[in-house]
């Protein structure tokens, strides 16, 4: 979680959230794609928070676990209401 690849891989999705939605685009493979980045992020965080809250008792780490967790829904939420890619 103090690892500066996985806080640079949340500022890139971040920085590309924010150009999606200044350019006004309405790409639906854009919009997968970074809503799946996002839940696969926010997923490997979760899994890390709660083995470091097991192996060394770290517990104020659950209330970080709980927060992404809470995140996570907000991006299903985001998901299942935004247009998809229509298949044939």
């Amino acid at each position: 979680m103090t690892n500066d690849l996985i806080d640079a891989i949340a500022i890139v999705i971040g920085v590309f959230y924010f150009a999606y939605v200044l350019a006004g685009a309405n790409s639906p493979l854009a919009n997968i794609c970074l809503l799946t980045a996002s839940a696969f992020l926010l997923t490997i965080l979760i899994v890390l928070e709660i083995g470091c809250v097991l192996a060394f008792q770290n517990y104020p780490l659950v209330m970080a676990a709980i927060y992404q967790f809470g995140a996570l829904l907000l991006v299903q939420v985001c998901a299942s209401r935004s247009p998809g890619l229509r298949r044939k």
